[in-house]
């Protein structure tokens, strides 16, 4: 909802406040905790817990199809997500975000099934590539700003990949090298028994470990946990766009294992996992959790939270929460050379240096074990209320990995953003108009977590973070960088706030001063 609502300020489509309204109450109805019944755990196929659930459920749904049509219309795009008869004339690529990105773009089977190969603007063939499931990887590159930029269809061109995509051989493993990253899978259990940030030659997989391992708890002992069994790891694509590795493995807790996809990019640093697996049914207490050890000496560790990080322990209120935590975006685990950024859209628990659940057997921690292990909560089902006493049915992790040199806050904001905000693709005619800025952001820190049409008006509600320890300097300027006609801070609905101390209105085209972790939002009339 938030990448849409700034596609639409991007595409000049003003979208009903009161559908945005309603989309983002069925959101916030759903996470609402408390919203469900009592006895939930302990009368689990009672009418009145299933009637519950089946209410809560709606929420989800009901956003999911809210919020889709509303991508919808922003886009342009047809009411229906069905295949379309023949290609589009042209592929817009889109970036949401304030500074420039380039990147490799993958359409899925269903939008590229008819699409062989794309022009730029300049007729020039753009480099692509036809992945193992149908998908086509292609090589956006330089789009501005909140801006598009178009490729015209054409038949006939992709490079089909030539990895060896047969079922692979028991304990045979994988590697995966892009130039940048080198990711070793292990043939045994299936997980990263290597990861390399390739221009540093630093190994982040500690020696004799593997990362990404499948643990299930059953039971509420962490004494009791049990790791995957056997895997078969397979080559699947093998660039030159994108390097993809499949892993079926054993997980008890599952009905059929665990399937995971493991992928690079050219000219990236980031590693994408994507896990897939059949919950089992059962009301006994359980816990699924994924185990990523981290290579570093003493070091941090910084979690990200709704606007702002924090350190464990240092960081922490007394009597805070050490067995378990949520993390709004991404954690880092670093030392003075370097370390690995956690990035998870999808999963927001996390436990840090061994595993502290279920409380009621492990204990109540009064600090955070300092062993630079992150897991990944990815459900239990300890809460005896309000809660499905059972967690079956298909689930889909989405986890992205990113090696990196000396760890810098705002650098990891501003990757953890653009994973919830990729490139978005769209069909469109060669007339159609182009997508471009409606306004212009400058900061050497500070990012962009709002860009919306105001509803009351032609101007947009810009809400600006600064994910650092220094004062920032941003500039805003209109979409050919003119001053703007005003910029006002205002308060989050975009009401004026009264010019008093740091509150004054910022001059039109005049820099913005924003202090460490300050979150401010302003009303821009371009």
């Amino acid at each position: 909802l938030v990448q849409t609502e700034a596609l639409a300020a991007m595409t000049g489509v003003r979208l009903s406040a009161d559908e945005l309204d309603a989309a983002w109450r069925e959101v916030l109805l759903f996470l609402e905790h408390t919203w469900g019944s009592w006895n939930s755990v302990s009368e689990p196929q009672a009418e009145f817990t299933i009637s519950q659930w089946e209410r809560k459920k709606e929420f989800a749904e009901n956003a999911v199809a809210q919020s889709s049509r509303l991508r919808r219309r922003a886009l342009g795009s047809a009411p229906s997500d069905a295949p379309a008869a023949t290609p589009p004339a042209a592929i817009d690529v889109l970036n949401s975000t304030q500074w420039e990105r380039s990147g490799v773009v993958v359409l899925p089977p269903e939008k590229a099934g008819l699409i062989d190969g794309l022009l730029d603007a300049n007729g020039a063939e753009v480099e692509s590539q036809r992945l193992a499931d149908g998908s086509l990887a292609f090589q956006a590159g330089a789009i501005r700003p909140w801006s598009g930029v178009r490729y015209r269809v054409l038949p006939g061109r992709a490079t089909a990949s030539h990895a060896d995509a047969s079922a692979g051989s028991p304990g045979a493993g994988a590697t995966l090298d892009n130039g940048r990253v080198r990711v070793v899978l292990d043939g045994r259990s299936g997980g990263i028994a290597s990861l390399q940030r390739l221009a540093q030659g630093r190994e982040l997989v500690p020696a004799g470990e593997v990362m990404d391992e499948y643990l299930y708890v059953p039971g509420r002992d962490p004494a009791a946990v049990e790791a995957g069994g056997s895997a078969r790891v397979r080559l699947v694509d093998s660039g030159p766009l994108v390097w993809t590795a499949a892993v079926t493995r054993q997980a008890p807790g599952t009905e059929d294992g665990l399937e995971t996809r493991v992928r690079l990019f050219a000219g990236s640093d980031r590693v994408e996992i994507t896990h897939r697996f059949d919950k089992t049914m059962t009301y006994d207490p359980e816990a699924v959790l994924l185990r990523l050890p981290v290579a570093i000496e003493p070091g941090s560790t910084v979690v990200s939270g709704p606007f702002g990080a924090w350190r464990p322990d240092t960081e922490q209120a007394p009597g805070a929460n050490h067995n378990y935590a949520t993390l709004e975006r991404w954690a880092d685990l670093h030392d003075e050379a370097g370390g690995l950024q956690f990035v998870s859209v999808d999963i927001p628990g996390i436990q840090l240096g061994s595993i502290g659940t279920d409380a009621t057997v492990a204990g109540w921690r009064e600090s955070t074990d300092s062993a630079p292990v992150l897991y990944s909560y990815v459900m239990n089902n300890y809460w005896e209320t309000n809660y499905r006493a059972g967690q079956d049915g298909p689930h889909e992790l989405r986890y992205t990995l990113r090696p990196h040199g000396e760890f810098d806050e705002a650098e990891a904001e501003r990757f953890a953003l653009q994973v919830a905000q990729p490139l978005v693709t769209r069909a469109t005619e060669l007339a159609a108009p182009i997508p471009g800025p409606p306004l212009r952001v400058s900061a050497d820190r500070a990012v962009v977590t709002l860009l919306r049409v105001h509803d009351d008006g032609p101007g947009l509600l810009l809400r600006l973070y600064n994910p650092s320890a220094e004062t920032d300097s941003v500039r805003v300027a209109g979409p050919d960088g003119s001053p703007p006609a005003s910029v006002v801070r205002s308060d989050p609905w975009g009401e004026p706030i009264a010019a008093d101390g740091a509150g004054a209105p910022a001059s039109a085209g005049g820099p913005i001063s924003l202090a460490p972790r300050e979150v401010a939002t302003f009303l821009v009339e371009p």
